[in-house]
């Protein structure tokens, strides 16, 4: 276990605290989801940027996922080159047996030593409990605090979010995303403001939002309304559901939709799926990636909306307001593209796979 505060290296056996500086360490990487200390500070880390930016649970999972993807295709590229070389051993060590050459029986079992490695390493698995990653978060959070992690309630019971300022110069449009924690992550990143957009949650949240909201419909019925949801069947849901709650006073109103939808989540290379949770409880136990959207959907899963890092996701729905284009369509993948030339060019999925 290398140790996130210094750096010591130490074997599991030798316990739980470090013995060069003495930092605590709150996750066994031998028990399930197999995650260290050193791995979870690494993510959030790069989904901060180093502290710069708050994020999710899905953003910093994501991040999580795609170091165990990383690690796979490590094991991948070991196993190719093991393999080459256990070839070579066992023509060169059938020669030497039919010589009679007792070097022959090393190069064999050496060639049977590479296979029975390689097997160990291709049965690590990719697809990862989120439940597990979950209680792994959580468990590491009670002992080393993640500042910038939220979670949907940083705005509870506050009076002003900040949007007061922003009512001064009137909105020139209204964002509603699908959960509170998105809402948070985009409000405390600076969004609504950088944007001079209203942004709340489908749940209503945070309050002072909603009411800000209600007096802006109410006085400019005029003004854009955008949406921005999971590709799940929730988020495929969530406009309806809004027009029919007579508090959102949306009937007749033209909306927005800018995604995730199924189609254009079908055309990344590795989308992150992630179970839907029902009841309390997670319907499906692992993550997975890739696969067709819509059977996705109907299997129980979700390719949220904060997949992307905080970063790419800021600029993704900036953009995705001002072009009218929804998230990862044609249309907005070739504004991206244009306005990203010159300067350094995310992928086309702006860091969805």
């Amino acid at each position: 276990m290398k140790c996130p505060n210094c750096a010591h290296s130490q074997k599991f056996k030798e316990g739980m605290i470090c013995g060069s500086c003495g930092y605590k360490y709150a996750l066994s990487p031998k028990s399930p989801p197999m995650l260290s200390d050193m791995a979870v500070k690494n993510a959030v880390d790069r989904v901060s940027a180093l502290g710069t930016y708050y994020f999710t649970q899905n953003q910093l999972t994501s991040q999580l996922i795609h170091l165990k993807q990383k690690k796979e295709k490590r094991n991948q590229l070991g196993c190719f080159f093991a393999g080459v070389f256990a070839i070579i051993a066992i023509a060169f060590g059938v020669i030497n047996f039919q010589k009679g050459n007792p070097f022959g029986w090393v190069l064999l079992i050496v060639a049977a030593l590479i296979v029975v490695g390689m097997r160990k390493m291709g049965k690590m698995p990719v697809s990862v409990s989120y439940p597990d990653i979950k209680t792994a978060v959580e468990t590491y959070r009670r002992m080393h605090p993640i500042e910038k992690l939220v979670d949907g309630t940083r705005f509870e019971g506050v009076e002003d979010t900040g949007d007061s300022d922003l009512l001064e110069f009137a909105p020139e449009r209204i964002l509603i995303v699908q959960h509170d924690d998105v809402a948070d992550m985009l409000i405390l990143n600076g969004f609504h403001m950088e944007q001079k957009t209203l942004v709340l949650s489908a749940e209503k949240y945070p309050s002072t939002a909603f009411e800000a909201y209600r007096k802006i419909i109410a006085r400019y019925p005029d003004t854009p309304i955008a949406l921005m949801h999971d590709a799940s069947e929730a988020g495929l849901r969530m406009k309806a559901r809004l027009i029919k709650d007579s508090e959102w006073m949306l009937e007749g109103k033209r909306l927005e939709d800018l995604g995730l939808s199924p189609k254009d989540v079908s055309k990344l290379k590795t989308p992150i799926w992630i179970p839907t949770q029902k009841g309390g409880e997670f319907s499906k136990k692992s993550t997975k990636t890739g696969g067709d959207a819509m059977e996705s959907i109907n299997e129980g899963y979700s390719a949220p909306l904060d997949a992307a890092p905080p970063k790419a996701l800021l600029g993704a729905a900036g953009l995705a307001l001002l072009v009218g284009a929804p998230l990862l369509s044609e249309a907005f993948v070739e504004e991206q593209m244009k306005q990203a030339s010159g300067t350094e060019a995310s992928g086309g999925g702006f860091g969805y796979g």
